[in-house]
C-alpha cells in the first residue's frame, strides 16, 4: 500500500513541470513545487492550448478534482443565452409593434374614436388569455390617442403611415376620364351643370301666358299649328338666354340704349335645351295620338273639325318649349 502511494506521488511530480531555481557559483539547482499549483496550471493550459499539452487533465482525472467555476460554466452560459434570447425576442416583438401603433392596432391615422375603440375591443377579446398582449394593446391605444391629440394641437395631420397602393388608386382619377369619350362626357356635364332653377311668380306668369296662347292657337286653329312653332322657338330661346341677366338699359323714350355682345357658350346651351325639350314634346305628342287613335278617328269624321293631330302635336311642342324657357337657366344670376 505504501509503495502504491509513493508511486502515485512520483508520477504526479513527474507529470507536473516544476520551476527551477539555481543557487551557488557552480550552478547547483533545486526543484520545488509552485505555491499556487492550480492557478499556474490553468495559465499553462491556456498558453499551451494549441500545442495539445493536456497534462493537468491527468491530475484532475486522478484525484477527481474540478477547476473552480468549470462545472457550472455550461449551465451558466445556457441560462445567460436563454435569458438573452427570451429578452431579445420579446424586446424585438414589442418594438416592432410599438414603433407603429396604427398598423399594430389595424386602424388608419384618421380613424375616429369609435373605430379605435372597436379595433381595441376586437383584439382584447382575441387575446383575452394573454396578459402581456392586453398590456401591449393598452399601450398601443394610449399612444394612438396621444399622437392624434398632438397632431390636432400642432395643426398637422401628416402621419408616419405611408399611403397604401389601394388608397393611391382610389385617389387617382379613373382611366376612362382620360379618354376622348370620357372628356367629352365630363365637359358636357360641366357645361350643363346648374342649369335648373325654379322661376319667380312674375317670370312664370309671363312665360305661361305667351306659350299658353301659342299652344291653344295651334290646337283650336289647325292651320296655324305649324306657323306658331317658329314663334315659340324664338320666344323660348330669348327667354332662356336672357334669364338671370339684369334688365336692359333704356333711354327717356323707352328705347333700348344698350347692345350686349352674344356669348357663344350660353347661346349653344340655350339652343340645345330648346331643341331637346321641343323634340321631347314632339315625341310625346305623336305617342299620345297613336295611343288614342286620334288620327284614324279624325280621318273618319268621328271627332270635331278643330281636333287635328297637327294641333295636338303643336300643343305638346309648345309645352316642351315652355318648360325649357321657364325652369332652365344658362347664365348666372347677377
Amino acid at each position: 500500500m505504501t509503495s502504491l502511494a509513493s508511486h502515485c506521488v512520483a508520477w504526479v511530480v513527474n507529470a507536473v513541470p516544476l520551476s527551477g531555481r539555481c543557487n551557488g557559483a557552480l550552478g547547483g539547482c533545486r526543484r520545488e513545487v509552485p505555491r499556487n499549483f492550480f492557478s499556474r496550471r490553468v495559465a499553462v493550459r491556456r498558453s499551451e492550448a494549441g500545442a495539445g499539452r493536456r497534462r493537468p487533465l491527468q491530475v484532475r482525472a486522478l484525484f477527481g478534482l474540478r477547476w473552480p467555476g468549470s462545472g457550472d460554466s455550461s449551465s451558466r452560459r445556457s441560462r445567460r443565452s436563454g435569458r438573452d434570447g427570451s429578452g431579445g425576442g420579446g424586446g424585438k416583438g414589442g418594438g416592432s409593434g410599438l414603433s407603429n401603433p396604427y398598423r399594430a392596432l389595424g386602424v388608419t391615422e384618421n380613424a375616429s374614436y369609435e373605430q379605435i375603440e372597436a379595433a381595441y375591443e376586437a383584439l382584447r377579446i382575441k387575446y383575452a388569455d394573454d396578459s402581456k398582449q392586453l398590456t401591449k394593446l393598452e399601450i398601443l391605444k394610449d399612444r394612438i390617442f396621444d399622437d392624434q391629440l398632438r397632431r390636432r394641437l400642432e395643426g398637422t395631420m401628416e402621419g408616419i403611415v405611408k399611403e397604401s397602393p389601394l388608397e393611391k388608386r382610389l385617389r387617382e382619377e379613373p382611366r376612362w376620364k382620360s379618354t376622348w369619350f370620357g372628356r367629352a362626357i365630363l365637359n358636357t356635364l360641366e357645361t350643363f351643370q346648374g342649369i335648373v332653377q325654379m322661376p319667380d311668380r312674375s317670370y312664370l306668369t309671363k312665360t305661361s301666358v305667351l306659350f299658353g296662347f301659342l299652344g291653344l292657337l295651334g290646337l283650336f286653329i289647325p292651320r296655324f299649328a305649324t306657323s306658331v312653332l317658329p314663334l315659340a322657338f324664338l320666344a323660348s330661346l330669348g327667354f332662356l338666354y336672357n334669364r338671370g341677366t339684369p334688365d336692359v338699359r333704356r333711354d327717356e323714350f323707352g328705347q333700348v340704349g344698350e347692345v350686349r355682345p352674344a356669348k357663344p357658350k350660353e347661346v349653344l346651351k340655350s339652343v340645345c335645351i330648346v331643341f331637346v325639350m321641343g323634340g321631347l314634346g314632339f315625341a310625346l305628342g305623336r305617342g299620345f295620338i297613336s295611343l288614342l287613335g286620334i288620327g284614324e278617328a279624325a280621318a273618319s269624321g268621328l271627332l270635331p273639325a278643330w281636333v287635328h293631330p297637327n294641333g295636338i302635336v303643336s300643343l305638346f311642342i309648345n309645352v316642351g318649349m315652355w318648360i325649357a324657357s321657364t325652369f332652365f337657366i344658362v347664365q348666372k344670376s347677377v
